[in-house]
């Protein structure tokens, strides 16, 4: 063992705290004690988890106090006990859902080590956290609970998750470095792409549809960020036209499949609606017509110009589909119209 290092140790039991602040610490307590009388307080989960652990630790430190620094060669040992055990909480933790105790763990875990990352790597860091939700939603979804508490934690996790996804899209602004920023985008788009399968293949109640569906815009949205970096920085970090125009064609032959699909469904939907179905349809002709636009400027090599009209027929899909969902909300259930 360093001898210096001993020697520190040592020197430890030399500090004791004064009988000032004892006495004032003593009446501090005694008056939060006074104050508070017999009255009984409601304390949250988490917080009752949080003192016990605490306690648990101040009480272990107590016990092994003595011994630790009556002999220093224990220091390095008991350390490592409370390093392991401290671990080991963190690591039940990591397999934790909402409404499990030690979720709030989990949460705090993340925060912890969110705040050590640099805002060049935070776009990253937080794509690792969204990756880390979507196994939470396909947990929840398999998880034998009652449609009422999948709904409650199934929101829990998707508004964080979007929140992850916002967070990572906004760090795209914060990094200068055009090489960089183009990465983070590209995979930005890999992760909103994957994340989009993960989400339709879930099976959650149908009261956690809106959530999702909140999920899937700041999907979209960050997907349209990171689309937008690659246009506009792609020269600056040394990408080739053909590299910039194949992520173009790519995004357009994705919305020509989507809207091909929404045809269908908005013949369903508005059997009974023609005035209805016959305006959605006309939408979704001109959303396809600015896709073969776009279509036209990529080949030209205006990118720009192609992008704005991409951005605008998505727009359109998403108005359709909004349409969609409250014709879906509103049709007649049993010969009754739904609330």
């Amino acid at each position: 063992m360093n001898r210096a290092f001993i020697k520190r140790v040592q020197q430890l039991q030399s500090i004791k705290p004064s009988s000032e602040w004892k006495t004032k610490t003593r009446d501090i307590l005694l008056s939060q004690i006074r104050s508070q009388g017999t009255k009984d307080v409601a304390v949250p989960f988490s917080q009752k988890t949080f003192v016990f652990l605490t306690e648990g630790a101040r009480s272990a430190y107590h016990m092994t106090f003595g011994i630790v620094f009556a002999r220093p060669f224990h220091l390095a040992a008991a350390l490592s006990v409370l390093i392991v055990a401290g671990s080991g909480i963190v690591f039940v933790a990591e397999r934790s859902l909402p409404g499990d105790p030690l979720y709030a763990v989990k949460q705090t875990n993340e925060e912890v080590r969110m705040a050590f990352v640099s805002p060049q790597d935070r776009g990253e860091a937080e794509l690792e956290r969204v990756s880390r939700r979507l196994a939470e939603l396909r947990a929840l979804s398999n998880a034998p609970l009652s449609d009422e508490q999948k709904e409650q934690q199934v929101g829990t996790v998707a508004d964080t998750l979007s929140q992850n996804l916002s967070t990572a899209q906004e760090s795209l602004d914060a990094i200068d470095e055009p090489v960089k920023a183009v990465s983070l985008a590209n995979t930005i788009k890999q992760q909103t792409a994957s994340t989009r399968q993960e989400l339709g293949a879930l099976k959650i109640p149908l009261g956690s549809q809106s959530k999702i569906a909140d999920v899937q815009s700041s999907v979209q949205q960050a997907d349209q960020k990171a689309l937008e970096v690659i246009v506009d920085r792609g020269v600056s970090a040394g990408l080739t036209d053909a590299a910039i125009a194949s992520q173009l064609v790519d995004e357009i032959r994705s919305m020509t499949a989507k809207l091909g699909s929404l045809e269908m469904k908005v013949t369903l939907a508005t059997v009974n609606q023609p005035q209805s179905r016959d305006d959605l349809i006309k939408q979704k002709n001109e959303a396809a017509g600015l896709l073969e636009k776009a279509q036209e400027d990529i080949d030209k090599k205006e990118f720009k110009l192609a992008l704005e009209k991409i951005t605008k027929s998505k727009d359109t899909i998403t108005h359709i589909e909004r349409a969609l969902r409250d014709t879906a909300n509103n049709a007649p259930v049993d010969g009754k119209k739904r609330n």
